[in-house]
């Protein structure tokens, strides 16, 4: 278990604003497309849709459907969040009472979020662990199996992946066993410097 280390001003921010985070995700959202959704139609076709004489039924399950898709992204964010905590428990060592969650809804981002340092493996680990779990698996099971809608939902929580996937990124050049921590009021880390 590490502790809090260093003055406030050994630490060096590692943030990225919402907007590049916005940017980014239009940009790899062909690239996810293109390794999920567009394999699988290559692999098993488009789903049928419907006749002009049941187009109104149809509707009217487009309607249910879409509240039940409402509903299980819902649940699924808020799994997102508890995935990292698995992972900050797992990887990281972080104390349950180090963690809380929380929800900007100007935003629409819900984070957990802790000021226990870290190192920077494990701190991947963390960020890494939704995207694998709910977004790539669900989409290599859809595209094995056939079942457009675990393709779908993989696409979807890969997209949701994104903020993690920019961090990724930006992280690429720090040396595995430098110590972070997440950043109090942005979306980053922040790195010891001492």
């Amino acid at each position: 278990m590490m502790k809090e280390t260093g003055a406030p001003e050994a630490w060096r921010d590692f943030t990225v604003p919402l907007e590049e985070v916005m940017d980014r995700a239009m940009r790899w959202l062909p690239l996810m497309a293109a390794f999920t959704l567009l394999p699988h139609v290559l692999l098993w076709g488009l789903p049928d849709g419907p006749s002009w004489g049941a187009l109104l039924p149809f509707l009217r399950e487009a309607i249910l459907l879409l509240a039940i898709v409402l509903l299980v992204y819902i649940v699924s964010a808020a799994l997102h969040e508890g995935l990292h905590v698995l992972a900050m428990l797992l990887f990281a060592g972080v104390p349950v009472r180090t963690i809380r969650f929380g929800l900007r809804l100007r935003e629409g981002v819900a984070f957990v979020h802790t000021s226990r340092p870290m190192t920077v493996r494990a701190y991947r680990a963390v960020l890494v662990t939704p995207g694998l779990v709910q977004g790539v698996v669900p989409a290599a099971l859809g595209l094995a199996l056939g079942e457009g809608w675990l393709t779908i939902y993989g696409f979807v929580m890969l997209a949701s992946a994104v903020g993690d996937l920019v961090m990724l990124r930006l992280m690429h050049p720090l040396a595995p066993d430098i110590l972070v921590r997440d950043h109090p009021d942005e979306l980053g880390c922040q790195v010891f410097a001492g």
